[in-house]
């Protein structure tokens, strides 16, 4: 009887043992094994990965849903008398009205009307305010644009009748015309570009030794000149070497 308790004792204890493994492996301590656990977010493929709606919407992406805000070309204006200019607006939506209005029809008149875009007319000395309406859906939005009417010039003229410069300096040398209300603007030129070029509100700018002469012309035919001299960095001291 003795024999046959340990027989059957030791029987269990060897069927517990090939049972234990088995078990701990699947379960120890609340851990699942790493055969059965599920694979962790950093382990997964690419493919696992289901994309977010914001991976492919444009409207997600601030720089793709801006809005644009409706604007005219210039909100300030100068005008010689006789003159035309084209005022525009900008960003405005296909099927949305557009009218044009001014406050001074002596100074300022509406010669034409094209979609987005009014010819202005300027007939006398003055000021005038040009209004905007654009309606966008149902929603008025109002532009200004402030206009001012000058005479022409009758005369112009340079303060300075010579300039130095070295080679790649600027320098803006800028024409006085006559009536003092004038808004006429005067044509700038260059004879000589090789040596020095001007910009169209008189800046010029050396870009080799030597000399050139600017001029600026109104409308009237009337002109004035003044000359520049170029001369390399190391001899910028030497004008009268050029000068002779």
């Amino acid at each position: 009887m003795r024999k046959l308790s340990l027989s059957f004792i030791l029987y269990l204890i060897i069927g517990f043992l090939c049972l234990v493994p088995t078990t701990a492996a699947k379960d120890v301590g609340g851990f699942r094994s790493p055969i059965e656990q599920d694979p962790s977010p950093a382990t997964k493929s690419p493919e696992d990965h289901e994309p977010s709606a914001s991976s492919y919407n444009d409207d997600s992406d601030p720089r793709t849903n801006r809005i644009k805000a409706t604007k005219l070309n210039v909100e300030k204006l100068s005008l010689v008398k006789g003159a035309e200019f084209d005022l525009k607006v900008y960003n405005v939506d296909k099927g949305n009205s557009v009218s044009f209005q001014t406050s001074n029809t002596s100074v300022i008149s509406i010669l034409e009307v094209q979609s987005r875009e009014a010819v202005l007319g300027a007939k006398s000395v003055g000021s005038a305010t040009v209004t905007v309406v654009i309606r966008q859906d149902g929603k008025p939005t109002t532009l200004q644009c402030r206009v001012t009417v000058g005479p022409p010039a009758i005369s112009v003229k340079f303060r300075l009748r010579k300039v130095q410069l070295t080679v790649g300096a600027s320098k803006k040398v800028a024409a006085v015309t006559k009536p003092g209300n004038s808004k006429e603007s005067p044509k700038y030129t260059s004879n000589n570009e090789s040596v020095a070029t001007v910009s169209s509100n008189g800046k010029v700018t050396v870009l080799a030794p030597g000399k050139a002469k600017i001029t600026a012309k109104i409308s009237n035919g009337k002109t004035a000149f003044y000359r520049v001299v170029g001369v390399a960095k190391r001899n910028s001291n030497n004008l009268d070497a050029y000068l002779r």
